[in-house]
């Protein structure tokens, strides 16, 4: 009996698919070569083809209201929350979740953030990207258990990391913008037009401040 091969219109779709599935180019080869001993999606058959179909179309991550895939798995919340924080200071020259996807399958051999599912295979990644933030961006993670939440906060470490590089960029400039603000707190309620506080800043507030931030730094450094 032979063996039909794939059709064109199956292995489009699987292209599609698996692209939007957040599969790049050597993750889907690696994936055929374990699943179906092949290297090529042309090298299917129909019924692989469509078996496959079925399995990425059931694990394809859901999309957010502004079109973005959302990244699913139990890790890939606080991975994505370093990975933009990464970009907003500088360090990262790609936001995609493709290129957050690819940082986490060199750190763990994990081909996916949604199969992260270990917490040791976590910490690696977790760990690496914390580490390469405190490298190149001074971010000082170091935790102090008498001091407040916020404190202690990511999103606070992140934010302050953020204002030495501006005040550093900044004096750089032949004439400084900033220099009558003494504290991030004074520059965001001015620039944000909000009653900015580190003690009372909600989370959507502070994902504002590190976006605007990032943008002031990205575009400073492309001046």
């Amino acid at each position: 009996m032979t063996t039909l091969a794939a059709t064109s219109d199956q292995i489009r779709a699987l292209q599609a698919t698996r692209r939007k599935a957040g599969i790049d180019d050597d993750a889907w080869h690696v994936r055929l070569g374990e699943r179906y001993g092949v290297t090529s999606t042309k090298h299917l058959t129909v019924m692989q083809a469509n078996a496959e179909l079925d399995s990425l179309k059931g694990s394809a991550p859901a999309r957010r209201p502004n079109g973005r895939l959302k990244l699913d798995g139990p890790y890939a919340g606080k991975l994505q929350a370093l990975w933009i924080g990464a970009w907003n200071l500088g360090i990262v020259r790609d936001r995609d979740d493709a290129a957050l996807i690819a940082f986490v399958r060199r750190q763990t051999g994990i081909d996916h953030v949604r199969w992260v599912q270990d917490a040791e295979d976590a910490a690696k990644a977790i760990e690496a990207l914390k580490g390469w933030m405190a490298r190149e961006a001074d971010v000082d993670w170091t935790a102090v258990k008498t001091a407040p939440a916020w404190y202690n906060s990511p999103q606070y470490r992140v934010v302050m990391a953020q204002w030495r590089i501006l005040c550093a960029l900044d004096r750089q400039r032949s004439e400084p913008r900033w220099s009558l603000f003494t504290t991030v707190d004074a520059f965001l309620a001015t620039t944000l037009d909000e009653d900015f506080a580190f003690h009372t800043a909600s989370q959507s507030l502070w994902r504002q401040a590190m976006n605007h931030l990032g943008g002031l730094i990205r575009n400073l450094k492309g001046a």
